[in-house]
């Protein structure tokens, strides 16, 4: 009798990779975190520190933290961009009033050395509600076009009170993290080839 191959039924067992969640406070980041993790709303407090979750994409097991938005949590935000392969930011599209608060604090995230080329998904959260703006209008306010031409990314209305639009959120997060990844293997790659070629 044959013997069987043993390695023909290993599988590659799922990386796990850091996935940011930031946004100003009230914007509904703890919600649409319990969301897209559990599909059901969950009754949250504010966010005082943290929340951290993992989640299960199609290649890979992301582990999501959610930090709080009060400005002095904002003022911490810089402690965890360290190994991100994804943002999601938060945007309460009913307060425009803070629009601009929260577009300042967006493009801090973005300009940081190391959140550099970091892929970014976009939650309009609140479209729901009659007070929303459109995607279209945070993305000029945001000038994404401009600020994100180094990455890719998506902007995605969604609700955290109806569930309308996370399901489609993973589908783009695990999009955007794929290609993240097959980037930094590139780029890992030719990295090691010229080192040899100078050695």
């Amino acid at each position: 009798m044959g013997h069987s191959n043993s390695t023909c039924c290993v599988r590659k067992s799922k990386t796990n990779e850091r996935v940011l969640m930031l946004g100003l406070d009230d914007a509904g980041k703890s919600k649409s975190l319990y969301y897209m993790k559990l599909n059901q709303e969950i009754k949250t407090l504010p966010t005082l520190g943290f929340n951290v979750e993992q989640i299960e994409l199609d290649r890979t097991n992301v582990i999501i933290w959610e930090v709080g938005g009060h400005k002095k949590s904002r003022a911490q935000w810089h402690h965890y961009y360290s190994n991100t392969i994804g943002l999601i930011y938060v945007v309460d599209s009913s307060d425009t009033l803070r629009m601009e608060e929260s577009c300042k604090e967006f493009l801090a995230v973005i300009q940081h050395p190391e959140m550099q080329g970091v892929p970014v998904l976009i939650l309009a959260n609140k479209q729901d509600m009659s007070s929303a703006i459109s995607t279209a209008a945070i993305s000029d306010y945001f000038m994404l076009d401009t600020t994100l031409k180094d990455r890719n990314w998506f902007i995605l209305s969604v609700s955290s009170v109806s569930g309308f639009g996370f399901t489609e959120a993973l589908t783009l997060l695990n999009a955007l993290v794929t290609e993240f990844r097959k980037r930094k293997s590139s780029r890992r790659k030719r990295e090691e080839l010229t080192e040899m070629k100078q050695s």
